[in-house]
């Protein structure tokens, strides 16, 4: 697929720099065409991965189940130490705050 797109890309450019040519305007160097246009084997292009993600949903759950098992303030105190007071404000820390959580005993 994002082979497919690029080849699109690729020709866009090609035809583009011809109808610039027959307008007699100065086209680009081919080296930065080829450069701009250049194929990407998709076998390279590695998706980013989040291991440990998990729902936003699931997190609440999990979070107010251990309150209720009576860890409410080191669950306050640890979303204080991530400058949030909310759960959906966690952004880059959710994992880190979702590994913690989960490790709490429960009573």
């Amino acid at each position: 697929m994002l082979e497919t797109e690029i080849k699109k890309l690729r020709e866009a450019v090609e035809k583009l720099t011809e109808a610039m040519q027959a307008q007699g305007a100065a086209p680009q160097p081919r080296e930065i065409v080829d450069a701009l246009t250049d194929t990407v084997n998709a076998a390279d292009v590695v998706p980013e991965e989040k291991p440990n993600a998990i729902s936003p949903r699931a997190l609440k759950d999990i979070t107010l189940e251990k309150a209720r098992a009576g860890h409410s303030e080191a669950i306050r105190e640890r979303l204080n130490d991530f400058g949030v007071k909310k759960i959906h404000d966690l952004g880059e820390n959710t994992d880190e705050f979702y590994k913690w959580v989960i490790a709490l005993e429960s009573s």
